[in-house]
C-alpha cells in the first residue's frame, strides 16, 4: 500500500495497460479507478478454475503453505485421510471413493465464477477453460495454467490490442 501511489504515477505514463481485476483494497491501482482514469485499459482475466481439480487445495496460511509433491497443493481427500490416520490404501480408497455429484457441483460453481469474473474483463477466454473436449488437459492445477492456454490467450490479447503481429 505505501507504494500504490508512486506505482500508479508510473502506470499513468504508459500508453497503455494491460491489468487483471484489482479491488479496491489497491487504491488508485484497483481497475473501478484506471478505469476512471483512463480509456486505453484492457482488463484480462485472472485465469483460475477449480473445475477439474475439485479436491485441489492449500494446506497452511499464505506465505506458511505446507509443501507437497507437487508444490503448495494438496489432495483435500488425501489429507483428511492423514489427518484421521488412515493407511495408504484407505487415502486411496478415499479418492476412488470421491463423489461424482461433488465434483461436478465444484466444476459448476467454479464455473459460474470464472464466467463472472470475465465478465469484467475486455478479453475472454473461459471458451478455452470450458471447452468440452481437451479445456481439461489446458490447467496444471486450479491457478496454473498450461503455457498451450497461456500462448490462446496471448494470441487474443494481441489480437484485442490490435498490435499487428501474430503469435503461434
Amino acid at each position: 500500500p505505501a507504494e500504490f501511489a508512486a506505482l500508479h504515477d508510473r502506470l499513468l505514463q504508459h500508453d497503455l495497460i494491460v491489468t487483471q481485476e484489482l479491488s479496491t483494497a489497491y487504491g488508485p491501482l484497483a481497475t473501478s479507478a484506471l478505469r476512471a482514469e483512463r480509456s486505453d485499459l484492457v482488463v484480462i482475466q485472472n485465469i483460475y478454475f477449480q473445475g477439474y481439480h475439485p479436491d485441489c487445495v492449500y494446506v497452511g496460511p499464505m506465505g506458511g503453505r505446507i509443501k507437497s509433491p507437487v508444490g503448495d497443493y494438496h489432495s483435500q481427500v488425501v489429507h483428511d485421510a492423514w489427518r484421521k490416520g488412515r493407511s495408504v490404501a484407505g487415502a486411496v480408497q478415499a479418492l476412488h471413493e470421491f463423489p461424482a455429484a461433488t465434483a461436478r457441483d465444484v466444476f459448476d460453481r467454479s464455473a459460474r465464477e470464472l464466467l463472472a469474473r470475465e465478465a469484467q474483463c475486455d478479453v475472454p477466454i473461459s471458451d478455452q477453460v470450458l471447452e468440452p473436449g481437451s479445456a481439461h488437459r489446458r490447467m496444471f492445477t486450479f491457478n496454473h495454467p498450461t503455457i498451450e492456454l497461456h500462448r490462446l490467450y496471448l494470441q487474443r490479447i494481441v489480437e484485442r490490442l490490435e498490435l499487428g503481429f501474430a503469435v503461434g
